[in-house]
């Protein structure tokens, strides 16, 4: 794959990737292994956690456990997961052999990366407002430092949780948000990427807020504070409360945020992640001008072999359409979004997928077409092959989404006028 120069908001260094797929942190980076399976498999970066500064004298460890809610199947069916996090207290959580274990991982994944992949440590701590002076606690400065040191390429400052509404503390006090990037760009010679919530705030404010401060790269992602009942147990079995959960339903909010903040800059440097599940959903984000797409969910599930699948795919979709690198592409499909009040107030005469025809030759006469639609339009002929009358049709394309052998084909071209575009009173061009 023709790689992409990361340039990196306001910093000197131009880092080359060779793909845009971005490994976020997460049990499937947990061991060397495991990330040394990733940087095989073709991802441009990978995050692994880093040193962190937890706010407490009794420091503990955490095992972070992916957790499919509230059953296998049920989860698989409604395609949504969640990470719990267990693990008894422990005191030695950033002693200093912790700390060099860390220290060592990075180190071994620098050398064994030997430039085809970003090493991207991940830093945070439970307490924002940590200064390094209580216990055994790292700052934001030292966990920067020590971090780079081993041989980060870039930092992540991980200011969002799953724990909490983020979104909201931030938007509450942007004074701390400031503080802590402007500390660790202070300590950093290389990249700093804020992973900020998209949950609870306006996410446009806060990336001016992180780059306003300093921050290089804007990761806007998500774990959205929910609650499933298990209505045979009564209660939430998995951890008895609130918590954060994803999975491919969000994708399209991701992808919208994305599209909001690369209309709001151009050059904003956007590593979004987020129900991010195929090689599809990387593009479709690329589409709307991410710089990279960061993953998690999808290689713990399917293993990292998606990964190298993916990169074929891509190139695949790429010779296609002639495009000759990410950047050909990029943000392509954010330029002709409608004003979302101009969306709502338009009369139709006909819908956008006025003109759908059906294949004879692929249907296969189950229905689904005829029961979603409400206008009358479909029906079954006499050989049992849908029909559309075209004089009922309102072009909604319920029809076009429902059949699941893609037997109705939409028209050969969508379009629809460019306007700019306002989100907050943000003129977005």
């Amino acid at each position: 794959m023709s790689g992409t120069n990361m340039k990196f908001g306001t910093t000197d260094k131009v880092l080359q990737v060779n793909s845009p797929i971005f490994v976020g942190n997460g049990p499937n980076t947990r061991s060397l292994e495991s990330c040394m399976e990733a940087i095989d498999a073709g991802a441009g970066a990978v995050e692994v956690s880093g040193p962190r500064g937890i706010g407490s004298n009794e420091n503990f460890v955490r095992l972070d456990q992916f957790q499919l809610l509230p059953s296998k199947q049920d989860a698989f069916k409604n395609r949504y997961f969640g990470f719990a996090t267990t693990g008894a207290r422990k005191k030695w959580h950033n002693s200093e052999f912790f700390i060099e274990k860390k220290l060592e991982k990075i180190s071994k994944l620098k050398k064994y990366a030997a430039g085809k992949c970003l090493i991207v440590v991940s830093v945070g701590s439970v307490d924002y407002r940590g200064t390094g002076k209580k216990g055994q606690e790292l700052s934001w400065a030292e966990m920067v430092s020590v971090s780079q040191e081993a041989g980060a390429d870039a930092i992540t400052l991980h200011l969002n949780t799953g724990q909490q509404l983020a979104g909201k503390m931030w938007t509450d006090n942007p004074d701390i948000l400031i503080d802590i990037i402007k500390e660790a760009k202070k300590a950093s010679k290389v990249p700093i990427i804020a992973k900020l919530p998209i949950e609870g705030c306006d996410p446009l404010d806060l990336a001016e807020i992180a780059l306003k401060a300093g921050a290089d790269a804007i990761a806007p992602t998500a774990r959205y504070i929910g609650l499933h009942i298990d209505i045979h147990q009564e209660t939430v079995p998995e951890w008895g409360g609130f918590h954060g959960y994803g999975g491919p339903w969000s994708l399209p909010i991701t992808s919208a945020w994305t599209a909001l903040l690369t209309k709001w800059d151009r050059n904003c440097c956007i590593i979004p992640g987020g129900g991010v599940m195929s090689w599809q959903d990387v593009v479709r984000l690329i589409l709307v001008g991410a710089k990279m797409v960061q993953v998690c969910t999808w290689p713990i599930l399917k293993g990292y072999g998606e990964i190298k699948n993916a990169i074929g795919c891509i190139e695949s979709w790429m010779k296609e359409r002639h495009y000759k690198s990410l950047d050909s592409f990029r943000a392509k499909s954010i330029d002709n979004l409608i004003e979302q009040e101009v969306v709502w107030g338009r009369s139709y005469d006909k819908g956008p997928y006025e003109g759908v025809v059906v294949d004879k030759d692929a249907c296969i006469g189950c229905s689904a077409c005829v029961h979603v639609c409400y206008f009358g339009a479909l029906s079954l002929d006499t050989s049992n092959s849908a029909e559309i009358d075209k004089t009922k049709c309102v072009g909604c394309g319920c029809c076009y989404h429902t059949c699941p052998v893609d037997a109705i084909r939409p028209p050969d071209k969508l379009t629809e006028p460019k306007a700019t575009y306002t989100f907050n009173n943000r003129i977005l061009e």
